[in-house]
């Protein structure tokens, strides 16, 4: 896409496959023009029209809020069981795999509980872009898609846990996932379905309050060196504490540094569309709880037109980042 013309295939492919792969690079070149041109896809040839010799479903499964939400809504609603897919080479690196089977004892009993098989890959999909300069906000999507369709023989639906809500879409494409580009990613014998991308990520978190085995599940921090445990003072951290304060809920006992300090607020990036996002969610979870004024911080900082500078912005980053180093040791 970064330059425009043809991708040929040695192999063949199916029709559905190269048309929506065009349609995604155009979509891609409309958001990002200064960086993407639409591209023709040919192959020699297709494949005789084959199906699935499964009518399974596989998910992509992290152990994080939104795939821990979805899946658990998904088999409580009355769907059948699906099957989870892990990929190791993304959030945790292809030679750390310690940190990576501690994630997997930690997700055990919750998978055990609402999946069938568990199915783990080992992928430098993730270092390989990055070499190439593609980073991963924009190329995780293809990554984790790409994974997907290596089962298309034994599954033909293959589930992602929406990031944002449709409407919080709008605020952060160009976003490697997101409700108009996953449905775009189509063969011959697999399609892609997005999970609750009609509830957002406070939302999930207030359900997920009640349920200890989903909480204990749970693994979000920024922070490598503590993964798959939860600092308690990286961004991620600080804003999902936020979300249970701003539901008036206790803060559950999953993160290191324990409880919600309002002062923690001051780390968010709120430059970023994504943080102002869940930013505006704690704000719109505050106000049904009647929190709102532990919350003035971030609602000056978003509604005011006062931004903060680049200086201010990269100091702010330093203080948030020797704070976790102290507290983390």
């Amino acid at each position: 896409m970064r330059k425009g013309g043809i991708l040929q295939i040695e192999g063949s492919t199916s029709k559905a496959a190269r048309e929506h792969a065009e349609k995604i690079s155009i979509v891609w070149s409309t958001w990002l023009p200064k960086k993407f041109k639409p591209i023709r896809v040919t192959s020699n040839g297709f494949p005789e029209a084959e199906t699935s010799n499964g009518t399974k479903s596989l998910m992509l499964y992290s152990g994080g809020v939104d795939s821990t939400f979805a899946l658990k809504r998904l088999v409580e609603s009355g769907h059948q069981k699906p099957d989870v897919l892990t990929i190791h080479g993304m959030d945790y690196q292809q030679s750390d795999k310690a940190k990576f089977e501690k994630l997997k004892n930690r997700t055990s009993d919750f998978r055990s509980k609402y999946s069938n098989e568990s199915i783990e890959v080992v992928s430098n999909a993730a270092s390989i872009m990055r070499r190439f300069g593609v980073a991963s906000d924009i190329g995780h999507g293809f990554q984790l898609f790409s994974t997907l369709f290596l089962f298309d023989a034994t599954h033909d639906t293959g589930l992602i846990a929406a990031d944002y809500t449709v409407s919080q879409d709008y605020l952060t494409i160009p976003w490697g996932t997101n409700s108009l580009t996953n449905e775009l990613f189509i063969g011959g014998r697999m399609h892609i379905e997005t999970l609750s991308n009609d509830v957002t990520r406070g939302e999930k978190l207030r359900q997920l309050q009640s349920d200890d085995l989903a909480l204990k599940t749970l693994s979000f921090c920024k922070n490598y060196s503590v993964r798959p445990d939860n600092c308690g003072t990286c961004t991620k951290c600080v804003r999902t504490k936020a979300m249970f304060h701003a539901a008036g809920l206790e803060v559950p006992d999953i993160f290191r540094i324990k409880g919600y300090h309002a002062e923690d607020l001051k780390f968010i990036d709120l430059s970023k569309p994504s943080e102002i996002a869940f930013c505006l969610d704690i704000l719109a979870i505050a106000r049904e709880a009647g929190t709102s004024q532990d919350f003035q911080m971030i609602s000056d900082s978003i509604f005011e037109n006062n931004r903060p500078t680049k200086f201010q912005r990269l100091m702010k980053k330093g203080e948030a980042y020797f704070r976790g180093v102290k507290t983390n040791g």
